[in-house]
């Protein structure tokens, strides 16, 4: 169990490493739909505004937007992985 959700904070954190390297790209092809697709929490650095901001304002609105994915990703892995347990014991049953 703990592997399996080791591997759904990997995944959480694909998505904001992404768009770290490639924020110029996102935004020249206009991918913002699809980072909110897969980076939910990514509504967190709108709080930043356009103005320049401290860089300890940076650095925890980076903090709070990958925890809140992180739990996120979790979560989702736990009901995926409830949904397959529940799918297995009545599969099991029935044969």
């Amino acid at each position: 169990m703990k592997s399996y959700l080791v591997k759904w904070i990997f995944a959480s954190l694909v998505v904001p490493t992404l768009v770290a390297l490639f924020e110029p790209l996102i935004r020249a092809n206009e991918l913002q739909q699809l980072v909110l697709l897969f980076w939910p929490s990514s509504l967190v650095l709108m709080s930043l505004g356009a103005n320049p901001e401290p860089t300890s304002d940076v650095v925890y609105a980076w903090a709070i937007a990958l925890s809140l994915n992180i739990l996120f990703y979790v979560i989702i892995g736990l009901a995926i992985k409830a949904v397959v347990n529940i799918k297995k014991c009545t599969d099991a049953e029935n044969s």
